[in-house]
This record gives structure tokens, sequence and C-alpha cells, in this order.
């Protein structure tokens, strides 16, 4: 997932965009970035909120479990399921 900066016109729409694609859109077996199969249960929500948790994410831990962080980025990812 790439987001756009913000000299370019419209970047907080087009980055939500890009994220709640992500959410909806991205299934088993489909592939985050080139070389990098996913398992068939992978989905994006899954992995936007597993990612920063440091599972499976070079960048290791961003989110600690049970973070008020992590509670937000949870109900965004099931407000937009909920969509």
């Amino acid at each position: 997932m790439r987001y756009v900066d913000s000299s370019s016109t419209n970047f907080q729409t087009t980055n939500y965009n890009t994220l709640v694609n992500y959410i909806n859109n991205l299934l088993g077996g489909a592939v985050e970035r080139p070389g990098a199969a996913m398992g068939p249960a992978t989905n994006g929500s899954s992995l936007l909120l597993s990612k920063p948790q440091g599972i499976n994410h070079g960048g290791g831990i961003q989110l600690m479990t049970g973070s008020q962080d992590l509670q937000k980025l949870q109900n965004f990812v099931n407000s937009v399921l909920s969509e």
C-alpha cells in the first residue's frame, strides 16, 4: 500500500480511499507487494491490524496490543467494514 504525500492534490481523500480499498479488497491469495504471497486467511483488515503489532512487520512493533491507539485503528477498520 502506498500513500501520496501532501504535495499531491486531494492527498487526504486519495489516501483515505487507498486505505478503504485495502481494507475491503485485499483478499487471500492477493499480493501485498511483488513477490510477497499471502495465505488464504489473509485480508486487508487483518494485515492492517496485525502489522503494527509487529506480526510479519519489518519495522517491528508500532502499536502495543491493548493500546488505545490500536483500539482506535480497530474501530476505524470495523467502521469501514460495516459500510
